[in-house]
């Protein structure tokens, strides 16, 4: 994300804000891709400096609850496939429906709940929500495909720590963009830890 590419979405939201005749208030971290406009229908308001792991309600649990929904998807298949003649085997197209369907699992209860907790007092009062049963763990554990001593929390918090993108600057992002040198699929390669893996993606 890059200042430029930011602005040009906020204005185009600004816009169809104004055909709708309605305004709207936005809550921005200090990211530095985040500019400080002066829009005719959204009100940009910054959050006081690092209060990001505090005050954001998807960093909160909206998140994590995913994850849940998610890992039991997961964990399902990885069962199936013990008895299964072709292994474990799992597509991009398939991991996609999991999470369109991991996110209609995520109730309003849920996402209302996190902005409590963050301090949206003015929200009117919910239940505490209940974590997604997790009975298909043990059910995993008894087939032996669990480490021992580890939870279902310590499952669904494992990728916790891993870089999701590149972080690549603007003028890097152009200078890709730019290049006369359009890469095939059998040129592309991630680098991580040092080497170079081959991009493979298999979709029945």
């Amino acid at each position: 994300m890059t200042s430029e590419i930011f602005e040009k979405w906020l204005r185009k939201l600004n816009n169809s804000m104004r055909f709708d005749d309605r305004k709207i208030a936005m809550i921005l971290d200090n990211f530095s891709g985040h500019p400080n406009l002066n829009l005719s229908h959204i009100k940009l308001f910054f959050l006081p400096p690092n209060t990001t792991s505090m005050t954001q309600p998807i960093d909160s649990g909206i998140i994590k609850n995913l994850k849940h929904h998610y890992s039991r998807f997961l964990v399902r298949k990885r069962l199936l496939a013990v008895d299964s003649d072709t292994g474990f085997k799992l597509d991009l197209l398939q991991a996609l429906d999991w999470l369109k369907k991991s996110w209609d699992n995520v109730t309003p209860t849920t996402i209302k709940h996190c902005y409590q907790h963050v301090g949206f007092k003015d929200l009117p009062a919910t239940e505490e929500t209940s974590a997604p049963d997790t009975s298909i763990w043990s059910s995993a554990e008894e087939a032996g495909l669990v480490s021992d001593g580890l939870s279902f929390e310590d499952f669904v918090a494992l990728d916790n720590g891993v870089a999701i993108g590149l972080g690549a600057s603007g003028r890097k992002i152009d200078d890709i963009l730019n290049s006369p040198h359009s890469p095939s699929d059998d040129d592309v390669d991630i680098e991580n830890d040092g080497n170079k893996y081959p991009l493979i993606i298999h979709v029945p």
